[in-house]
């Protein structure tokens, strides 16, 4: 990784819980497969010509072994292996897998980052309750074993894209219990692209922030390929526009997570996903402060 500012790294897991839709661990696979000619660097309207990849000296480090439906061992593994990476100075955007591999990477960057804030674009908070004493860990339970465990700071964090349908009662409620900002996806029609960041930035101030992406937060006729779906999301264009409006805020981490190839539609889904790395980049950019003057004016 010498020279590189940074990483992606594959995280091919998934829990095997879902009952038609297993298959998120094959999402890193699909990801790759529909960058190598669908994904384009360089902007038409950008008259900087810039290329966040080169800037970055991204590498690709591959996919971390671990052990589908083996939870808390494969969860230590990624731990470690994103740790590596940040311990290197090297800004990670990994793709998974299910909505657990968001866990390990929260567990990771606390380590440098203790003020940690999260940034969830999902239709489900993954933060329900879970009966007994102590959170399980499953797609579901994600945020809320973060904030168990210490990992981010849910008063200054926020999940956005809520809606849908739910097997539990009142799980908003016990998001926002938990400290977290619970906001449901009819904001991006009442306050727009533009209002959204805006209060996203507020809220977040020049704190270190992980955004963690779930593909479900398009709507399926966008992108049908995911774990949970769920209708009335956001469309292709709101969810890029939204991921460009959001330079300025002091991104440490990213990831791309829920594709389920099985599911997908003649790869529709992956390359969206890809699409959505390459934001990322653009972002990391921002973040690391390798955007020229005039350059990557599509933000």
């Amino acid at each position: 990784m010498t020279g590189a500012r940074a990483a992606v790294i594959g995280l091919p897991f998934d829990c095997g819980r879902h009952p038609k839709r297993v298959g998120a661990r094959l999402g890193p696979a699909a990801i790759r497969y529909m960058s190598t000619d669908m994904v384009r660097h360089y902007r038409p309207d950008d008259p900087g010509d810039f290329d966040p990849v080169r800037a970055l000296g991204l590498v690709d480090c591959g996919d971390v072994p671990v052990v589908s439906a083996e939870v808390e061992s494969s969860v230590a593994i990624m731990a470690e292996a994103v740790s590596a990476v940040v311990e290197r100075g090297v800004l990670p955007i990994c793709m998974g897998g299910d909505g657990v591999i968001s866990l390990p990477q929260m567990q990771a960057l606390s380590r440098k980052y203790p003020d940690l804030c999260v940034l969830h674009f999902d239709s489900h908070t993954d933060a329900y309750p879970e009966a007994g004493n102590e959170t399980a860990i499953n797609p579901a339970t994600t945020f809320s074993y973060a904030v168990e465990q210490g990992y981010v700071d849910a008063s200054r964090s926020i999940h956005f894209g809520l809606r849908g349908f739910s097997y539990v009662p009142r799980v908003f409620d016990y998001t926002r219990g938990l400290g977290y900002q619970a906001i449901p996806m009819e904001a991006l029609e009442s306050e727009g692209v533009a209002g959204l960041a805006r209060r996203f930035k507020e809220t977040f101030g020049d704190r270190p922030v992980f955004l963690c992406f779930d593909m479900d937060f398009f709507d399926p006729s966008a992108a049908p390929g995911v774990f949970t779906p769920a209708w009335g999301g956001a469309t292709a264009r709101e969810g890029l526009g939204l991921l460009r409006a959001l330079k300025g805020i002091n991104f440490v981490g990213f990831d791309v997570n829920t594709l389920t190839p099985g599911a997908d539609l003649k790869g529709q889904t992956a390359w969206l996903a890809a699409t959505v790395m390459l934001e990322f980049c653009y972002l990391a950019c921002d973040a690391l402060g390798l955007t020229p003057k005039g350059g990557a004016a599509a933000y």
